[in-house]
């Protein structure tokens, strides 16, 4: 677990959304000088896909993710378990009475807001 959380695994991560939202965003413009850089573009996506995938086994990848998609065993984890740590020394910073809520899943028609809100509770008076 501690090798899928790695600062290499993190950037391989964080290089293959940033190259998963360029594919997306240019695939339909046809101007030439975008086709040499969107193959490379695909090349260095399926390096970084292939990277993640032997860091957290070399023979078959996460028992959590197949491609891009969850396993039927994280869908079946995800829709029992209320709480998921890597190590169950991370509860011992959390009191006895903390509540944990868990994130509300959005449906595929709804909007996306895939961002984290910072909201404030103030007394309105």
């Amino acid at each position: 677990m501690k090798k899928a959380f790695s600062p290499a695994a993190k950037r391989y991560l964080a290089e293959l959304l940033v190259l998963e939202n360029m594919l997306k965003n240019y695939q339909e413009h046809s101007r030439p000088e975008l086709v040499a850089v969107m193959e490379d573009w695909k090349q260095r996506r399926t390096e970084a896909r292939r990277h993640l995938k032997t860091m957290f086994n070399p023979r078959f990848g996460s028992v959590f993710r197949t491609e891009k998609s969850p396993t039927y065993f994280s869908l079946r984890l995800s829709a029992f378990a209320n709480l998921y740590t890597a190590s169950v020394d991370n509860l011992m910073n959390y009191s006895l009475d903390y509540t944990f809520i868990p994130r509300r899943t959005a449906l595929p028609h709804e909007p996306d807001l895939n961002f984290d809100l910072d909201i404030r509770l103030t007394d309105p008076d």
